[in-house]
Formats: C-alpha cells, structure tokens, sequence
C-alpha cells in the first residue's frame, strides 16, 4: 500500500495492519474500469499537478507492469492523458486525500491507450 508520509512522526507504524472501517462506505465494494460521465463531484487534476505530483505517474506505472506480463521496457516511457480524482474531501485537497479512488488514463509508447 502507498500513502503520503504522516505529518507526525511515528503515526502509520509499518506493523500497523489495514483497518478496513477507516475506508468510506463510497469507496468500498468493486470499482468500475471508469466513473461514470455524470459524476459532478469528480476533480480532474491539471497538467500541472501532474508535473508536481510525481507519486501519481509511479502509480500508473505500477498498475501497467502488474497488468501486463510482457516485458514493457519498450512502451515506456508513457504518456499520462487524464487523471480523475473521487473524494468526500475538499477540493483543493483532492490529491492529498486520505480516502479516494483515483482513474488515470495512459498511453503507452507504440502501445493502447
């Protein structure tokens, strides 16, 4: 599991097991491949973020080596085309949320999209 860094230090030990009530009754239960076209309260992060926030390229990249079982180094790098965000928190805080569900759309080098 990745997280942002505690602000205390100390808090979110690493023995500490995954505490299921904490996760928001909105977030629980299967995922679908993309939200709905009629989700208002959606945050679609700007190119900008995207440069800033490095962590959700990581993220993509994770999910495209576990997905596919051939050998990527070919398709990378890829390029990030969207990234919505799902939360109950504020929206500025969007990308610091401690509970949201993120979908991000990705090309790859001579690859799918």
């Amino acid at each position: 599991i990745c997280r942002i860094k505690p602000q205390v230090p100390g808090i979110g030990d690493a023995t500490t097991f995954w505490n299921s009530d904490a996760v928001d009754d909105l977030y629980k239960g299967d995922m679908p491949d993309w939200p709905p076209n009629n989700k208002a309260d959606l945050y679609e992060v700007k190119e900008s973020e995207l440069r800033d926030n490095e962590w959700l390229s990581l993220y993509a990249e994770v999910a495209l080596f576990s997905e596919w079982q051939c050998d990527m180094t070919t398709y990378t790098p890829f390029e990030m085309k969207k990234v919505l965000v799902e939360t109950k928190e504020h929206v500025q805080m969007k990308l610091k949320s401690s509970n949201a569900v993120f979908y991000m759309s990705f090309k790859v080098r001579g690859g799918p999209e």
